[in-house]
């Protein structure tokens, strides 16, 4: 005999999305026990899953370091250039200075003063405008190594949450029946279930039953719709 109407207990649907093909069952309670909805079902084997969570913690910890790294390097680029910046700022008050002071100097001097003056002009444009760029430049390295942070811790919850849906529990009441594998043989522990088929156990709707029988094929012609049978 067995349920015409059955609802399935299954494991996590995205086990293809984690490169996970099969998983074994660790644990599963007796068939036939009698469960209420969030009751313990089983367990499976987070071995591979484990694997995975150790890989994405050491990943986050270099990526975390580099970041980390390039925060500092940045800082001091930056404030190298903003103090090369800052000095040939006074260094260009100093040559004005001296231009203003040599005013009864013979020509010559003045004239070499000027042209100091306008270098160091042309060099401060130049240092603003490469401080821009390589400040646009450590902006945009931070963003990238920011986005290889947050990817991986993304994919560390992911596998952690994963690892949570290894543990399952009933969501509905009834009596446990075990899943069958493609050859009719019962999933049980020891047993790997698929992405494509997650299903470790079944509730049968026991008020919705049928049997089952064979006749044997003399008696075919004897068997009518509607005829009264005994069941043992």
């Amino acid at each position: 005999a067995q349920s015409t109407s059955l609802k399935k207990i299954k494991g996590p649907d995205n086990l293809r999305k984690f490169r996970l093909n099969n998983v074994k069952i660790q644990d599963l309670v007796a068939e036939g026990t009698i469960v209420k909805k969030g009751d313990y079902v089983g367990r499976l084997d987070p071995s591979s899953v484990n694997e995975q969570i150790l890989d994405a913690q050491l990943n986050l910890e270099n990526a975390e370091s580099k970041y980390t790294q390039q925060q500092l390097d940045t800082t001091l680029s930056l404030k190298q250039e903003r103090n090369s910046i800052k000095d040939l700022r006074f260094s260009m008050e100093e040559t004005r200075l001296e231009l203003k002071q040599s005013i009864y100097e013979p020509p010559a001097t003045i004239k070499k003063l000027e042209i100091k003056l306008e270098k160091s002009k042309r060099d401060l444009r130049e240092k603003l405008e490469n401080y821009k760029i390589k400040k646009r430049q450590a902006n945009a390295k931070m963003v990238e190594v920011g986005t290889q942070v947050s990817k991986i811790r993304k994919n560390l919850n992911n596998l952690q949450e994963l690892l949570k849906s290894f543990t399952i529990f009933s969501d509905g009441n009834g009596m446990i029946t075990y899943d069958k594998n493609w050859d009719g043989s019962k999933k049980k522990v020891g047993s790997d279930i698929s992405p494509w088929n997650p299903t470790i156990a079944s509730l049968p709707d026991l008020t919705k039953m049928e049997s089952k029988t064979y006749a044997n094929e003399v008696d075919i012609r004897k068997i009518q719709k509607d005829l009264p049978v005994k069941v043992g």
